[in-house]
């Protein structure tokens, strides 16, 4: 996207700002924000962390298609970028997601966080790091769920770099981490087996 175009697709935000919640004008921001997600231009990617939080609420439809701009945000070749994209991703579950959806993101971060560990980037480890805690708080038994559950398979990324995310729980702050997810006896069942697996693995790192 040139130049010209991103001054455009700016003035088309400016105007949804102003326009009433799911107006025309908004899903049309919304739509052409999302498209801007394969551009090769970082100034036009990078508009998309500054504003899809604000658009895509008002198009649950557009949700699917917002969280995946998002993932293309956060593997963009520009590691500024790709931090802005991380924290798109933790932006989009304050928002509200479903423990499948935090799962998914916690997966997609740990994995950028091994190719960071890679390039030895410290910065965007840091960043990964923040953003990964950031979901444990939002959804403790999605995100805990899942990192555990990389204990305890082959995963490409490495079992210490997992437990450096999970140290206070694992050292006996579960219920202190899970006890911020809601109730209800489902999510019970949930916690209690996350608390097992963590029990299990912490055993065997022993």
């Amino acid at each position: 996207m040139s130049g010209s175009s991103t001054d455009s697709l700016g003035d088309l935000i400016r105007k949804a700002g102003n326009a009433s919640k799911g107006s025309d004008v908004r899903r049309t921001a919304l739509e052409q924000l999302i498209q801007t997600s394969s551009s090769p231009s970082i100034s036009s990617v990078s508009l998309i962390p500054q504003h899809l939080p604000s658009l895509v609420p008002d198009f649950p439809d557009l949700w699917p298609a917002g969280l995946d701009a998002a993932y293309d945000v956060s593997e963009h070749e520009d590691k500024n970028v790709r931090m802005q994209g991380y924290r798109l991703v933790v932006d989009l579950a304050r928002i509200g997601v479903g423990a499948e959806e935090v799962g998914t993101m916690t997966d997609v971060l740990l994995q950028s966080m091994y190719t960071s560990h890679q390039d030895n980037s410290l910065e965007e480890i840091n960043t990964l790091e923040q953003c990964i805690r950031s979901l444990i708080h939002l959804n403790p038994g999605a995100a805990i769920g899942l990192i555990t559950s990389l204990l305890s398979k082959e995963t490409n990324v490495p079992t210490k770099l997992i437990w450096d995310l999970i140290e206070g729980p694992a050292n006996g702050d579960v219920e202190a981490w899970l006890g911020r997810a809601a109730g209800g006896e489902g999510e019970a069942d949930e916690k209690r087996a996350v608390k097992e697996n963590l029990f299990r693995v912490s055993r065997s790192r022993a």
